[in-house]
């Protein structure tokens, strides 16, 4: 079990430091594992502030399967997330090799997305299902997703309800295959282009 001074609050930085240099990438990618899906982790924030590291590893160590539990502790931490965690969920099965099953997960959540109505859709959601699509080769799909992404960014709340104070996050906006230089553009951004899905792909490689 880790230290409960980890947790306490959470900050692995040393952690991921110390890690990286015994054991390189597949060190940070037990640590992370094993601290993000901790139950003492109780904020899906705070899982975000790791992923970019834990999906650098990932890539770096082909363990995909990996990413899977830590996704949906995020789900789980908070359920209104649920459906952007779907999509990253089926862009891991993608890199594993199971576009079949990648593609039963983008189905199924793009359709409880269609039954929200456009204020409480997730953009998120839709920036890595347009990718997805197009990875599993299903263009109708890719456009419906696309499509949907135009609907969400410009919709306005039908009646007035609570905001909550917006928190930085730095995690699933930014999809699995992203490399690090496209990670720094700020804000989700759909690939407008075959060649930039070409250039996802390569990253993963």
């Amino acid at each position: 079990m880790l230290p409960a001074a980890l947790f306490t609050p959470l900050d692995l930085h040393s952690a991921i430091e110390a890690a990286r240099r015994t054991q390189g990438a597949h060190g940070v990618v037990d640590l992370l594992v094993s601290a993000l899906t901790d139950r003492r982790v109780r904020s899906d924030v705070d899982i975000d502030q790791h992923l970019d590291t834990l999906k650098a590893a990932c890539r770096a160590t082909r363990r995909w399967a990996d990413m899977i539990p830590v996704l949906e502790r995020i789900a789980a931490l908070n359920p209104q997330r649920r459906h952007e965690v779907a999509a990253e969920v089926a862009l891991v099965h993608v890199q594993l090799g199971q576009p079949a099953k990648a593609l039963s997960l983008l189905e199924s959540a793009l359709a409880q997305q269609r039954r929200l109505p456009a204020w409480r859709r997730s953009l998120a959601f839709t920036v890595v299902a347009e990718i997805v699509a197009q990875l599993v080769h299903a263009p109708v799909l890719a456009q419906e997703c696309a499509t949907l992404a135009e609907s969400t960014a410009t919709a306005r709340p039908a009646r007035a309800h609570r905001v909550a104070t917006p928190r930085r996050r730095t995690g699933l906006a930014r999809p699995v295959l992203v490399t690090e230089a496209e990670g720094a553009v700020a804000g989700p951004v759909r690939p407008k282009s075959r060649a930039r899905l070409m250039l996802l792909q390569g990253s993963a490689a």
